[in-house]
């Protein structure tokens, strides 16, 4: 009997079931998704030093991780003091951060203080400050602290501060991005020029001041840019699909939404404020002739009322509207769909949450990048929360584990999911989110519906787009398309823990291993590994 092994959530405890051959597959699949970013590069190092053996036999990584953390947290002490002691190398900002560091007490008090609401944290950052106006390291809260709550980066507190001279150009960069990330690209421009006089040798850096360029229309600067970054550190695979977006960007042909038959599909179960959000969105969209089929999932609310309020208003009443009555959960909603007249005779079918924002062009665009990739069986978005600065929600997925008793998916995003811009491009891959999605003709009719095994919700959309891969089909994520997420339908970062919903995910879990258990070789490929 194959026994399915239970590992908790979470990347670290992944690692410690991995050998040291499968860690560094591990975090090379990683590198071929994602940037690194300073939590996820701590993990894997936490791995490599459990023992001196370990730490011998993955030097090089080690390094190359200490490295990345030094110029992802420049101020991170332990880091720098770690990477010191490591390679034996003397850093001399390293005297410079002890010089200017919070006191020990009050590094102490934020052990505790960063667990807590951001208001309690800024009233309590605001009095250390005045404290300790030269601490580095509460300087760099505050500016993080701003970043989180959309606050225009020092505008509250600047004048309390006495940033030292010695890191004055740390922070100049500090504020190129986070202005970035706000989207305040003026000033973020400034201090990018501020910068650029003397350009750091920082991946960090770089990266940014190249998307800075390009929102700025200059091209080949970004590209020049991403390059550099790249000879420094040629582990950034994102940043060459980046680099291939802007050298060739996508050729939007907007007639195909008249030339092909279109389905798009929505399903919903009490959550009508949100529809009609979804809905109003989507008649904002360059539809063509598509026809849209919702089918109201045992409702008792009054979103069937929306509904047909808006179908009058905004639709001309071309919507179909599919009233249950009972809630048949998300995949056997889907099947209901997808046996539709509406379905079997359409050359695309798209399906969309019904609590997302789309932009007008987004379907336009995954019918477009179908065009471009003939084996295409899928093509999804990438998926943000809602409010600034924009968070990533969902990216894209390959399986990061497989073997005996343990099948376990990639990260969907980077752990530090500010939405840098460099995951703008497209690309193959293995799973796209369910919530705004295309699928091809083809790739319906060989693999056929959803699993109603992973009923009322989780899982399904992820089985179906390995199914597609299974059969031969591409799954395609689309960055040039964001759709806004409002909720996640599981256990996710922003839901509160529901034990009904958790049981749900990790009996879906189990079912997961052992239905894709028959294909475990063809799974085993399924990263950025090149096997």
């Amino acid at each position: 009997m194959i026994k399915y092994q239970f590992i908790p959530g979470g990347l670290f405890y992944e690692l410690n079931v991995l050998d040291d051959k499968e860690t560094i597959d591990h975090l090379r699949n990683y590198l071929g998704n994602f940037l690194l970013d300073p939590v996820v590069a701590r993990v894997y190092l936490s791995r490599f030093l459990k023992d001196k053996e370990t730490l011998d036999r993955n030097l090089p990584w080690v390094i190359y991780l200490l490295n990345k953390s030094c110029d992802l947290d420049p101020i991170d002490q332990d880091i720098r003091e770690l990477r010191q002691n490591i390679t034996g190398i003397r850093d001399p900002f390293l005297s410079i951060l002890k010089r200017y560091s919070s006191p020990h007490h009050i590094v102490s008090q934020w052990r505790v203080l960063s667990s807590q609401a951001l208001e309690v944290q800024r009233r309590a950052l605001w009095s250390h400050l005045k404290a300790y106006p030269y601490s580095v390291d509460l300087i760099w809260r505050a500016y993080l602290l701003d970043l989180n709550q959309n606050v225009p980066v020092g505008s509250e507190w600047l004048d309390i501060v006495k940033i030292p001279p010695e890191v004055k150009t740390i922070f100049e960069e500090l504020l190129m991005q986070l202005n970035f990330l706000q989207e305040n690209m003026e000033e973020a421009y400034v201090y990018y020029e501020k910068t650029k006089k003397n350009r750091p040798n920082s991946p960090r850096w770089l990266n940014c001041a190249a998307e800075i360029a390009y929102c700025m229309g200059d091209t080949s600067t970004s590209i020049s840019l991403y390059e550099e970054s790249l000879r420094i550190d040629k582990y950034q695979t994102p940043i060459i699909h980046r680099i291939n977006q802007i050298s060739n960007p996508l050729r939007v042909d907007y007639g195909v939404v008249d030339s092909s038959l279109i389905s798009i599909f929505l399903y919903s179960y009490n959550k009508s404020t949100l529809l009609k959000n979804t809905l109003l969105s989507l008649a904002g969209s360059l539809l063509g002739k598509s026809r849209v089929v919702i089918l109201i999932n045992g409702c008792t609310d009054d979103s069937i009322d929306i509904v047909n309020h808006i179908n009058r208003e905004h639709f001309g009443g071309r919507i179909e509207i599919i009233s249950l009555p009972v809630n048949i959960g998300a995949p056997a909603a889907r099947n209901w769909l997808l046996s539709t007249s509406a379905a079997k005779e359409s050359d695309y079918v798209a399906f969309l949450d019904d609590d997302v924002e789309v932009p007008s062009d987004w379907l336009v665009v995954f019918l477009n990048v179908m065009k471009n990739y003939p084996k295409a069986g899928v093509v999804g978005a990438k998926v943000v929360y809602p409010g600034r600065p924009k968070r990533l929600q969902y990216l894209y997925r390959n399986i990061s584990v497989a073997k005996e008793g343990f099948i376990r998916l990639s990260l969907d995003v980077p752990y530090i999911n500010y939405d840098p811009k460099t995951y703008d491009f497209v690309r193959p891959t293995t799973n796209v989110m369910g919530c705004c999605h295309v699928f091809s003709r083809q790739a319906i009719d060989k693999v056929g519906g959803f699993d109603i095994r992973f009923s009322p919700s989780q899982m399904d959309d992820i089985a179906h787009d390995l199914d597609l891969r299974i059969n031969g089909f591409d799954v395609i994520y689309c960055g040039l398309v964001e759709c806004v997420h409002y909720q996640l339908g599981g256990v996710g970062r922003e839901t509160q823990l529901d034990f009904q919903k958790v049981g749900n995910v990790m009996g879906n879990d189990v079912k997961f291993f052992y239905r894709f258990y028959p294909y475990l070789s063809f799974l085993k490929r399924e990263n950025n590994l090149g096997h």
